[in-house]
């Protein structure tokens, strides 16, 4: 792939990358799951984020954040031999990000249904069809980015609640995040940082916020396991204390 220079523009945008590829070979769903989810670890160290098609043995990605970190993972990716016809679609300057809470996502069911191989074709790949799938999955974000907005502004009051407890009463978990598993790792994420943020501002003391982290576990054994998917992950999720 031929390597060009990027001028970085110096009012805070975002580069953006959108390519297309065939697999080499037929791809399960537990495997691209697999391979998405993996993305997502390296992307986070990255700094980039982003959304992935696949169907109809077609691969269809977006990819945004630092230039240098977007333009190094392209690099990687065009000479990875599980796929083939890899084409740079579009790339350029943003404002911000369009999928900021997504390290690498894939396209949820409504949009996998699409029919991907008439979006993108055989090379020479549609350009203009692939900027739909990409502007439908911009618009399935933002309904869940609004959903999750609407939680972190309820998260300081939970994490409160967490640590004041009074009489031993710990607080209802939000109905989402007990059957959806990204709405509670979500919740997490931001009473964490609602608890970190309180530490800094000498809000809570350190042994209050170990309270708080205590009754958060207590809440996540009440509320039980989440439905299990319907595809194993094959990973692990974490939570560590602020």
């Amino acid at each position: 792939m031929e390597q060009v220079a990027i001028p970085v523009p110096d009012d805070g945008r975002v580069f953006r990358l959108a390519y297309a590829s065939r697999p080499v070979r037929k791809m399960t769903h537990t495997s691209v799951v697999s391979l998405t989810d993996a993305a997502a670890v390296s992307n986070r160290r990255r700094r980039v984020s982003g959304v992935l098609f696949s169907g109809e043995g077609v691969f269809l990605q977006w990819l945004e954040g630092p230039a240098a970190d977007v333009c190094g993972l392209m690099s990687q990716i065009s000479q990875d031999n599980r796929h083939t016809d890899v084409t740079v679609l579009s790339a350029g300057w943003m404002p911000k990000r369009r999928f900021a809470r997504w390290p690498m996502q894939l396209a949820d069911q409504s949009l996998t249904e699409l029919p991907i191989a008439q979006l993108v074709g055989t090379p020479p790949y549609d350009v203009d069809r692939a900027t739909i799938a990409f502007d439908q999955a911009a618009e399935s974000y933002r309904k869940v980015a609004f959903d999750v907005a609407n939680w972190s502004d309820r998260a300081a009051d939970l994490a409160e609640s967490l640590i004041v407890n009074e009489q031993g009463m710990l607080p209802v978990l939000p109905s989402q995040a007990q059957t959806e598993v990204k709405y509670r790792a979500q919740l997490v994420d931001d009473i964490c940082e609602a608890f970190s943020q309180g530490w800094r501002q000498d809000i809570w003391s350190s042994a209050q916020i170990s309270i708080g982290l205590a009754n958060l576990n207590g809440l996540w054994q009440r509320a039980g396991r989440v439905p299990e998917p319907v595809y194993t992950r094959q990973s692990t999720s974490i939570v560590v204390p602020p």
